[in-house]
């Protein structure tokens, strides 16, 4: 989440959650299995964590936005760990019927996942699945943390379609890794870059 603070007062003005994004929802298709020697990019019933690795400010005639690389990183040190991959937990067979087959490679298996969220009804297992990062960048409303407009799977399709570049032995981790972002002026317009770990 993000805090707005005003430094004058030492006050926190206001709060919010950047919440989640939707990889069932149409443009959001992604690649997730890394053994499949193989590129499938593909709908599934997971939400990702908006994790910024890099914020940047910046302001238009319009107003004051974020812009955010949502790489995401999981908690992993001693004594504590929340990743894990999906084959290795146990899934809801409601919201996911024939889940000992959703979980092989080729299906969703590989992927990572976030031990903190999903068990909705406290029943020990997932009724819901919760990733780390978005695999995209994003512009919020800097006063009211409202998302503007996300990239979607454009990064990760744009390596894939007009480069070599696409790193498939990431695609059960983090993916593309959109890591920094800064704003600068290129002949009067405002542009955003985006730097990506993996590509």
């Amino acid at each position: 989440g993000l805090a707005i603070i005003d430094i004058a007062t030492k006050k926190i003005t206001n709060l919010f959650g950047l919440g989640f994004k939707d990889f069932n929802a149409t443009g959001n298709e992604i690649d997730i299995c890394d053994l499949d020697e193989s590129v499938h990019q593909s709908n599934w019933h997971i939400y990702g964590m908006y994790q910024p690795d890099a914020i940047e400010f910046f302001q238009t005639p319009t107003g004051k936005y974020l812009i955010t690389a949502n790489e995401g990183d999981g908690r992993d040190y001693e004594g504590f760990s929340e990743e894990v991959r999906i084959s290795d937990v146990k899934l809801d067979s409601i919201n996911f019927p024939n889940n000992e087959a959703f979980k092989d490679c080729e299906n969703i298996g590989r992927l990572k996942i976030t031990t903190t969220l999903g068990d909705t009804d406290g029943d020990g297992d997932y009724d819901e699945l919760y990733t780390f990062g978005a695999r995209s960048f994003s512009i919020w409303d800097a006063t009211n943390g409202k998302l503007m407009m996300d990239s979607k799977n454009r990064l990760e399709t744009n390596l894939i379609e007009n480069s070599n570049l696409y790193d498939d032995s990431r695609s059960d981790d983090k993916g593309i890794e959109p890591e920094s972002v800064t704003v600068g002026k290129v002949g009067g317009f405002t542009v955003g870059f985006v730097g990506l770990e993996r590509g």
